[in-house]
């Protein structure tokens, strides 16, 4: 088994066969999500890997902000 394309938001494992790991796909709708490597989070300020949310173009950090938001916040 290898990890999920989105393991820095989930920290699964994807079954042989399968797009992303089962916490993904439902959470995610089966989606792939988009990273950066390097971004300040305009949340929390932090620099480091942030991920886009599905739908507009804002990023949140991976590590704090993305796991406890369920909308983005520059959109709310």
């Amino acid at each position: 088994m290898n990890n999920c394309p989105n393991y820095d938001i989930c920290f699964k494992r994807v079954k042989p066969g399968l797009k992303v790991c089962t916490n993904c796909f439902w959470r995610f709708k089966n989606e792939i999500l988009e990273f950066n490597e390097y971004m300040s989070c305009p949340v929390c300020s932090e620099n480091g890997k942030c991920v886009k949310f599905r739908k507009c173009e804002h990023f949140v950090c991976t590590s704090r902000c993305f796991p406890r938001l369920d909308k983005c916040p520059m959109c709310s």
